[in-house]
């Protein structure tokens, strides 16, 4: 679903001109494999090949190829990156990684990371079993800061970002202790890699000291370092090369506890969750371990926390979620994704034993763990609090009133202040702009799709687009041609569309993004 609506996103800000000017793309999970799979391109893939058409008349879609393969929902173009989506299937991956590790002994904690590798990156040209490559920023960086200390590596050991591609951040998380709620936030760009903010060993959330700053990514997963002169450390080459499937792995590793519950494995296999080796540059000394690391949205779900601790001024949120906007009547509240709630510094929205929601709940101020929650997991969303909690409420109201309009779910906000948070490595201040933008029912899009995809949109027992645009995140993982470009298609519509809906002032959509970038 993330890596769909993500490829439509691109193409649509692509279609404004305004692709160009993104300085930064701060990706989680399945929105990961897109976006790292767009930064490094082989410079051999066109990039309106690989992200197609954008269609600004929904009426023009066709559920089969009837010759314009542009507008055809069962095409896709030779190499476009909605053929990553159909690739995958729980079942068949599971399958595969257990043939991995019985017939060709790959360890237990490196097979979500292959599967990624295989699946989603290998159809690309970025990944080799038998040529291995980091990843990073330039020729210039590779040539200028890591060839003169290390000769022994050379142009080709890297994948280098297509021209023109702006910084990307891929986030997920170090879990000190096994099956703990207690994450801490790590991300991955083109030119570096770790934790920002400094944890000294505090038990219970960590034995170890943690962050404090970051290495370059072809270091990664590192041990036995030594020799640390200024900002240069000499260390053991990892085992595994950090690769940029590597990266989205790690990102998108909740999924390796599906695989593991989706098939017979042997008994001695318990986890497959990614482990990593990890030294913290707050205390290079300390000798390195190896860490499990969760999966990135299971701390930050959105991907803002990376953009607002570079304090960008201007923020696209997309927010690619499975859980539509509701009305609660019995608390008369409304029902938003849990990603957004915690950065107001509430706590997900929860349903009792009787399945009736409970009331919207904010985490307790100074929140300390072992404080009584709703729930013992929503600890790990205890710190993410970057935005007031006080129009939280007003704001989930608006984007209700968005939805009863039948336009795109489009919210702008300007002035935002954004609160100081330590445990995100984000410091206070002022965010000119921030635009949400969530996955929903559009009904004006809806209606304009001809009769034959309307059908299969309206057939809730089994049609084509079961749960569109809402594809569950593990159910269907896997998604058919005609799933991913329709919304492919919606995503791309929510941006380059002269729809007003429900959006302020009579605003387009396209007027609204535009906007962003004044």
């Amino acid at each position: 679903r993330s890596l769909s609506c993500t490829l439509g996103q691109l193409r649509g800000l692509k279609y404004i001109d305004k692709l160009d000017q993104i300085d930064c793309i701060s990706a989680v999970s399945g929105g990961s494999w897109a976006s790292s799979l767009y930064t490094y391109l082989p410079t051999s893939i066109d990039d309106d090949d690989f992200l197609g058409t954008a269609v600004l008349a929904p009426s023009t879609l066709t559920l089969l190829n009837h010759g314009d393969t542009t507008t055809a929902l069962d095409t896709f173009s030779q190499n476009n990156m909605g053929k990553a989506a159909t690739n995958l299937g729980v079942v068949k991956m599971a399958a595969r990684a257990v043939e991995l590790y019985v017939e060709n002994g790959v360890p237990a904690d490196e097979l979500w990371v292959r599967m990624i590798g295989e699946y989603v990156f290998q159809p690309f040209d970025l990944f080799d079993l038998s040529r291995p490559k980091f990843f990073t920023k330039s020729l210039d960086w590779f040539h200028n800061e890591i060839a003169p200390n290390n000769p022994e590596l050379n142009e080709d050991d890297f994948y280098i970002p297509k021209a023109n591609r702006p910084e990307l951040v891929v986030n997920f998380n170090l879990a000190p202790q096994k099956d703990s709620n207690n994450l801490f936030p790590m991300e991955s760009t083109q030119e570096m890699a770790g934790i920002l903010p400094s944890f000294p060993a505090t038990p219970p959330m960590n034995d170890t000291d943690l962050g404090g700053g970051y290495i370059d990514p072809f270091g990664f997963g590192s041990k036995n370092q030594s020799s640390v002169t200024g900002n240069t450390i000499k260390v053991v080459k990892p085992e595994n090369r950090f690769s940029v499937h590597t990266a989205s792995g790690l990102s998108s590793s909740a999924f390796a506890e599906t695989l593991l519950q989706a098939t017979k494995w042997p008994s001695e296999v318990t986890s497959i969750v990614p482990r990593e080796y990890y030294w913290p540059v707050m205390n290079p000394t300390q000798p390195s371990q190896q860490y499990e690391f969760a999966d990135g949205g299971n701390l930050e779900d959105t991907g803002i926390a990376a953009l607002l601790r570079r304090q960008m001024k201007s923020v696209l949120a997309f927010v690619n979620t499975s859980t539509p906007i509701s009305y609660d009547a019995t608390n008369q509240e409304v029902v938003i994704g849990e990603q957004i709630a915690v950065l107001f510094g509430y706590q997900p929205k929860t349903k009792n034993d009787r399945g009736e929601w409970e009331p919207w709940t904010r985490f307790p101020d100074n929140y300390k763990p072992g404080d009584p929650l709703q729930k013992e997991a929503y600890a790990t969303f205890a710190y993410n609090k970057v935005f007031n909690s006080d129009s939280f409420i007003s704001f989930t109201e608006d984007l209700y009133n968005l939805t009863q309009k039948g336009g795109s779910v489009i919210w702008k906000m300007e002035n935002v202040e954004v609160l100081e948070q330590a445990h995100l490595g984000v410091e206070a201040y002022t965010l000119d702009k921030l635009l949400w933008i969530y996955n929903s029912n559009v009904p004006d899009f809806n209606k304009q799709l001809e009769e034959e995809i309307q059908l299969q949109l309206n057939d809730l027992h089994g049609g084509e687009f079961l749960n569109f645009p809402y594809y569950d995140t593990i159910l269907q993982l896997g998604l058919s041609t005609s799933q991913v470009n329709l919304l492919a298609h919606l995503s791309c519509w929510n941006i380059i569309s002269d729809n007003v809906g429900g959006n302020p002032n009579g605003q387009s959509n396209t007027d609204i993004f535009k906007s962003m970038f004044d």
